[in-house]
């Protein structure tokens, strides 16, 4: 993470997890943001997750599936 420009955070559902962020994918954000890189995350926000609010309080870039979306 230190090496690279932005992080890349893919989050889909799982069973009834919609836009799910596990817990190594939460863990690498927060790695990121320390390190002032960018943070995509490809879906949406896990709004049902106890997790929404810090990961948008990281200013994550939500890509909502459109990869082209990136900018560095």
């Amino acid at each position: 993470i230190e090496k690279a420009d932005a992080v890349l955070i893919c989050n889909f559902t799982k069973g009834k997890e919609v836009d799910r962020i596990g817990d190594n994918a939460f863990l690498e954000m927060t790695v990121a943001f320390y390190l002032k890189k960018k943070v995509f995350v490809l879906n949406g926000p896990p709004y049902k997750s106890s997790k929404c609010e810090e990961v948008i309080a990281m200013k994550s870039v939500f890509l909502y599936g459109n990869i082209d979306a990136i900018k560095v």
